[in-house]
């Protein structure tokens, strides 16, 4: 969610883009949807974590992305983007 609003508001990306009430407004409407539900890290997180920045080596902007597949392994989760 914070990836699509920082996206979706930010100038660099759109030459027009949407304002937070409008970028806040499509989060609204996937939350309404039964399918969709919010996840928290738990105490395996930073393990999951962990194993996925050092085993890929990941750095800078690919952070982001492997919280979220840590995310979703502990929570048996699957990320749809």
């Amino acid at each position: 969610m914070l990836a699509f609003l920082r996206i979706t508001t930010h100038a660099l990306f759109f030459s027009k883009p949407l304002t937070i009430k409008e970028s806040c407004s499509h989060v609204d409407k996937w939350l309404e949807r039964p399918q969709v539900r919010l996840l928290s890290p738990g105490g395996t997180y930073w393990r999951y974590l962990r194993a996925i920045l050092e085993g890929a080596q990941v750095r800078g902007n690919l952070v982001m992305d492997a919280a979220l597949a840590a995310l979703a392994l502990e929570n048996g989760a699957e990320v749809v983007t």
